[in-house]
């Protein structure tokens, strides 16, 4: 046995997606890959203002936004504050492409494959899980570093006391050559 019993419900919730540049077919695929969907949003400005309280797992980032921020205004902004995975939406503007191709983003093209957008999202999630791992795991040894380094602080520093002073039961040089 799994350890579950078979007819309780998997309770994980899906992982929902913000969907931004105002595109309700590639939030239909989205959904229909089984994802939920925390809103779709029209412009960079919207999508900060809402991304607090929607709180989705992953922001689908349409390159040309209305408003007055692009997708990688928008993309910065949103890394800066929430760390929030954020997959590119590009038309084929070979500027739009040059770009993405050069950047750390991860990204598709109009129009969107659903083997390619489930893929995107997969990895979107497992590189966001691994980048939350490591900062967990960077903090614990930045933690226990600190641990060992005041514990020999304090090692030294008793070691340094008893040097200073001289013990009893010890010769000390005059003593040992009055011996």
């Amino acid at each position: 046995s799994n350890g579950r019993q078979p007819d309780m419900p998997d309770r994980r919730k899906p992982e929902c997606v913000m969907v931004v540049g105002g595109d309700t077919l590639v939030a239909q695929s989205i959904a229909e890959l089984g994802y939920g969907i925390a809103g779709i949003m029209s412009s960079g400005e919207e999508t900060l203002q809402k991304i607090g309280q929607l709180k989705p797992d992953i922001i689908m980032l349409n390159l040309m936004l209305a408003g007055s921020m692009d997708g990688f205004e928008t993309a910065k902004r949103i890394g800066l504050t929430t760390g929030i995975p954020v997959i590119f939406l590009a038309g084929d503007s070979e500027q739009e492409l040059t770009e993405l191709a050069t950047s750390p983003y991860i990204w598709l093209q109009f129009p969107v494959k659903e083997r390619e957008l489930e893929l995107k999202l997969e990895l979107a999630l497992l590189h966001h899980r691994m980048e939350e791992q490591n900062r967990i795991t960077r903090l614990t040894l930045e933690r226990r570093i600190s641990e060992i380094t005041r514990s020999l602080d304090t090692s030294n520093h008793g070691l340094q006391q008893l040097r200073a002073r001289p013990h009893r039961d010890q010769p000390t040089l005059q003593r040992f050559s009055d011996a």
